[in-house]
């Protein structure tokens, strides 16, 4: 199991977790009936930073659920012996079994 680079997994959850606030600011103005048009690049940007900071943790505690979900940041568990794809069948290829031929 590859070490878990902190640096990458942080970037991770910030970059999620301020895309989740873009998204909650685009519904809003949607919702409101507004063109997303209607707003420049800054202000949206304005918004989302806004909204950010005023929703911090709930925003970063879901990012950080979404991304341990990732297949590249989610724990590798170990698999029981025996359980393993390709594995040999009970006996069958083992040292000492019998090999029977045409039969």
């Amino acid at each position: 199991m590859k070490p878990l680079d902190q640096g990458r997994f942080e970037r991770a959850v910030m970059s999620l977790a301020l895309c989740k606030a873009k998204w909650a600011v685009r519904s809003q103005i949607l919702a409101d009936g507004l063109k997303l048009g209607q707003f420049t690049c800054a202000e949206l940007n304005a918004k989302r930073e806004a909204y950010f900071a005023s929703h911090m943790e709930e925003l970063i505690a879901s990012a950080l659920v979404d991304v341990w979900r990732l297949p590249s940041f989610a724990p590798q568990t170990q698999t029981q012996p025996g359980t393993q794809r390709g594995s040999l069948r009970e006996g069958a290829g083992s040292v000492g079994s019998p090999i029977v031929l045409g039969g």
